[in-house]
């Protein structure tokens, strides 16, 4: 669980920080396959790490956006809780980052890892 993200999800929306590592995909039951982006390091503004890596769907906002490997990115984003495993079997819970927002690649300068 990423106890982090648990600790300050009542803040509201926040500004955090990752590295995109590549784009992927998954299998909706009624979309068919979606494609979907890894952002890795994700930082909170004050540089703590927040978690190693979270995955996204494509259309949460990097569509406009031209991603090479490594590219630093910044967001707005909530942490809203969710139900994990194949429809909540196992009723074991996480913690997620949704509703991005303002997403933007940064120079390498300004946020190291």
């Amino acid at each position: 669980m990423r106890k982090k993200l648990e600790a300050i999800q009542c803040k509201g929306r926040q500004k955090f920080k990752g590295v995109f590592l590549r784009y992927g995909s998954k299998c909706n039951y009624r979309k068919g396959r979606t494609l979907t982006v890894l952002v890795a390091d994700i930082r909170d503004d004050e540089g703590e790490l927040m978690c190693d890596h979270m995955w996204f769907d494509f259309g949460d906002g990097f569509e406009n956006i031209e991603l090479r490997p490594y590219d630093t990115l910044e967001f707005l984003a909530t942490i809203k809780k969710y139900n994990k495993g194949y429809r909540s079997r196992d009723k074991e819970h996480d913690y997620r980052l949704s509703k991005l927002e303002g997403i933007r690649k940064v120079s390498a300068d300004v946020f190291s890892f």
